[in-house]
C-alpha cells in the first residue's frame, strides 16, 4: 500500500507537457533549461532536431512564476532563436492547448 501511495504521490508532484518545435528550415537543434528569478539556471538539456515531438515531465516546482523555461533553436548559418515561458504559462498551456507548440522562421546570419 505505502508503494502505491509513493506513486500517486510522486504523480501529483509533475506533470507531462507534450512539446511539438518546428522550424523554417528543419533541422535545427533544440535545447531547453530552466531559470528562476534569482538568476539561477540550469545546464542547457538538448532534446533533439526539429521536427521534434516529444513529452517532457515538469516538476510542479517548474511551473510556478519564477520558473521560467527556455528554448533556444540552433542552425549552422542562422542566428539563433529563444523563446522563454514561465512556470504558469506553461501550465495554462497544458491545461488549454494539451502541447506546448513552437515554429520560428530562423534568420540567415549573413
Amino acid at each position: 500500500m505505502a508503494s502505491v501511495l509513493g506513486l500517486v504521490a510522486g504523480c501529483a508532484s509533475s506533470r507531462t507537457i507534450p512539446m511539438s518545435v518546428q522550424s523554417d528550415p528543419l533541422g535545427a537543434y533544440v535545447v531547453m533549461k530552466y531559470k528562476g528569478d534569482d538568476n539561477a539556471e540550469s545546464d542547457w538539456i538538448f532534446l533533439g532536431n526539429t521536427p521534434l515531438t516529444t513529452q517532457r515531465r515538469f516538476h510542479k516546482d517548474h511551473l510556478t512564476s519564477n520558473q521560467i523555461l527556455v528554448l533556444r533553436l540552433l542552425k549552422d548559418g542562422y542566428l539563433e532563436q529563444t523563446k522563454e515561458w514561465r512556470g504558469e504559462e506553461l501550465d495554462e498551456i497544458r491545461k488549454d492547448d494539451g502541447r506546448l507548440f513552437w515554429n520560428p522562421k530562423l534568420v540567415p546570419s549573413n
